[in-house]
């Protein structure tokens, strides 16, 4: 059965549109900034975040009040009109919803405990708003679905995860329609928590470059809708594999052999029946820590031997939960040409390649390929990785 992709819609600090964030993901002037790369001062932890202004959750969804889930309801709102096709041609009870995050409304909680007054919090204050659950919950309440809606929370993996859930939901004949995707929003949890893991850095993040020194984060959203037909009048994206696994090796650090990293894009590509050969372009997860790049760089040099790769969170920080579907979305804004014009999204680095790593072929100025089938990799905490193939299907 095929998975068809009809639309998305993404928000991060590149833009809150398609056309703002293809603008600058493929354009090549951060490559000529000479402040790419500066020092900024140690005592301010350098964040992407989003600036624009977001959509009020409504009153009587007040237990969703959440920057995470404002983040959401404005990609649904893009997707307003496709929604309520769907949810009139398939009926209430057939779209299902799967959603990944790694901190849903946490920073509402943290706010709410430091406004707390004799051990009482604020009157407002709905502890709902900080579940896990929060977001799969917000979409189903917002648009009043009967079906099935659960959160995924594998860290940085959730929202390629959950491509994997609705995938699986459709195939099983549980949905006609399932809306996936990812949201995280920017907090002090997040933020202390690495830096006691000392993986930040107090400059743009550089992977893969012999100067790296770890992550910055990030904050965003990505919104597919999943369905088991074409509902667009043109050649509609689709999603062609999907592969997980689960190293099992260390809470926060990645197997170094890239073993499980490397079953997981061999099982994508042993579902979307292709070859390494067939994928135009890979979207590394790129954190720019030590480890986690010596490790991906291992698994994808066992597979792929001359295939254009880029980490595109130099551009946008490390959004967590949010990542794999963000980076979904870069790819498919790659793949449609009215977007990308063909070209594939650069590697941002200051071009110091880490001699000790092994070779992978960095993007790194604007091409014209017009890529038909790309790869995005999503590794995470406890060696959760995902690795989705979306293109078009010419079989």
């Amino acid at each position: 059965m095929k998975i068809f992709i009809n639309n998305y819609s993404l928000i991060c600090s590149l833009g809150s549109t398609k056309e703002e964030v293809s603008k600058k993901l493929f354009s090549e002037k951060l490559l000529n900034d000479p402040k790419m790369y500066e020092l900024v001062d140690k005592q301010v932890t350098p964040t992407f975040d989003i600036t624009c202004d977001l959509p009020a959750i409504p009153a009587e969804l007040a237990k969703y009040n959440s920057r995470n889930n404002q983040f959401i309801l404005k990609c649904l709102n893009d997707l307003s009109s496709e929604i309520s096709g769907m949810i009139q041609k398939y009926g209430s009870s057939r779209i299902g919803v799967v959603f990944g995050t790694s901190t849903s409304g946490i920073d509402e909680g943290i706010k709410a405990m430091s406004s707390a007054r004799d051990g009482k919090l604020p009157d407002k204050y709905d502890y709902s708003i900080q579940e896990i659950g929060s977001p799969s919950s917000f979409i189903k309440e917002k648009l009043n679905l009967e079906s099935i809606a659960y959160t995924i929370s594998t860290a940085c993996s959730s929202g390629a995860r959950a491509f994997i859930e609705g995938k699986n939901l459709i195939k099983n004949g549980i949905c006609d329609v399932v809306i996936v995707g990812g949201s995280d929003s920017l907090n002090d949890l997040t933020l202390n928590g690495f830096h006691c893991l000392e993986a930040i850095s107090l400059k743009r993040t550089n992977p893969f470059s012999k100067n790296r020194t770890g992550i910055n984060i990030g904050e965003g959203c990505a919104l597919f809708l999943l369905t088991s037909e074409n509902l667009s009048q043109k050649p509609s994206l689709e999603l062609l594999g999907a592969g997980e696994s689960t190293d099992a090796y260390h809470i926060s650090s990645p197997d170094p052999s890239g073993e499980g990293a490397a079953s997981a894009m061999k099982m994508a590509l042993a579902q979307a029946k292709l070859e390494p050969s067939n994928i135009d372009y890979i979207n590394l997860h790129g954190t720019g820590t030590i480890k986690n790049d010596e490790m991906e760089a291992k698994a994808v040099s066992s597979l792929f031997k001359n295939t254009p790769v880029s980490s595109t969170k130099p551009l946008v920080g490390h959004t967590l939960g949010a990542a794999g579907a963000i980076e979904a979305a870069f790819c498919a804004l790659s793949l449609e040409k009215e977007y990308s014009n063909g070209s594939l999204p650069i590697h941002f680095f200051d071009g110091e390649e880490d001699e000790e790593l092994e070779k992978l072929n960095f993007v790194k100025n604007k091409s014209n390929v017009s890529p038909l089938i790309c790869m995005s990799n999503s590794y995470a905490f406890g060696g959760n990785n995902a690795s989705l193939i979306i293109g078009y299907n010419n079989g």
